[in-house]
């Protein structure tokens, strides 16, 4: 129900299934980079503990209407210990990936956050006992290269901050392995209401420490990144509703076009050649893995969104 209403925003209801998962996918890649510089302006004044906080409790209140749907019955499980597992690791590639945003370029982050189905693909080998194919380990071999042309080791020190963003990829691909197991048994209703429940007060107890009133401004702002980042979540499930993903795949891509454009005219930063092409082996293998079926193409493809 609600992804028939969005998919008719703006008259793509008379649109093919392909375009409209591409335009849902060109909507979410604009929102998750709109987000990420949200974040980098707000967190001149607000620690990202408390930016973290306030992402979860205003995209938990933009997306309630459809949450409370069900009722009470979306809160029976048996598995809540691994719904708590989930928020964390949530929370944890949150701070991360914010972290990452104040000390790396816009394009660097973007680039980089297209590793989580790499890892994902990884850890479902490795945990789940999928199996290991020649077509999944060209995939794997040729997005980790692509990870490495962006950090380019022994051309100089790997900064810290693409460190620090790997670092978010993978706990967020080990949050989708979670998914992955609770969806044997759990609606995906109940898996996002869990989600969003408990995320607020694990983020809300580390913010108590470094609680700052936010002022009308920065308040909005706030808002702001919670709106977007559960728009974000809302067009890319639609995408991948409407079409196949190696029909929508390529134009998550244009994210990093988009963290080009802002980085450059908000902060400054000009991609560099390197993060570029980086970025487009990474997208590239991850959009063939998806091909082969071995990418979790139906999961947020980044800790950013």
């Amino acid at each position: 129900m609600v992804g028939m209403r969005i998919s008719r925003v703006g008259g793509l209801g008379s649109a093919p299934p392909a375009a409209r998962g591409v335009a849902m996918m060109l909507a979410a890649a604009l929102s998750s980079v709109s987000m990420a510089v949200c974040v980098r302006l707000v967190s001149e004044d607000i620690h990202i503990l408390e930016i973290a906080f306030f992402r979860t409790l205003f995209a938990f209140l933009a997306l309630s209407p459809w949450l409370i749907g069900p009722g009470f019955r979306a809160l029976h499980t048996r598995r809540l210990g691994l719904h708590a597992a989930r928020a964390g690791l949530n929370i944890v590639a949150m701070y991360l990936f914010f972290y990452g945003l104040l000390i790396v370029p816009l394009a660097e982050v973007s680039a980089l956050a297209f590793t989580s189905p790499l890892f994902a693909s990884v850890l479902a080998v490795l945990v789940l006992g999928e199996r290991i194919t020649r077509a999944r380990a060209l995939g794997l071999a040729v997005g980790f290269a692509g990870a490495a042309i962006v950090l380019r080791p022994g051309v100089g020190a790997i900064g810290a901050g693409g460190l620090v963003v790997l670092a978010s990829c993978a706990i967020w691909a080990c949050a989708l392995m979670t998914i992955k197991v609770l969806a044997r048994t759990e609606s995906s209703f109940t898996i996002a209401l869990y989600a969003a429940l408990l995320q607020i007060p694990l983020a809300a107890v580390p913010a108590m420490f470094v609680w700052r009133w936010p002022d009308l401004g920065q308040l909005g702002l706030l808002a702001l990144i919670g709106v977007l980042g559960g728009l974000a979540h809302l067009a890319l499930a639609q995408a991948f509703r409407e079409a196949d993903a190696t029909a929508v795949l390529p134009a998550d891509f244009s994210k990093l076009v988009w963290a080009s454009l802002a980085g450059f005219l908000l902060f400054a930063e000009l991609p560099d050649l390197w993060t570029l092409a980086g970025g487009a082996l990474i997208c590239g293998a991850v959009f063939h893995l998806a091909r082969k079926g071995a990418a979790p193409a139906g999961a947020p493809l980044g800790p950013g969104r």
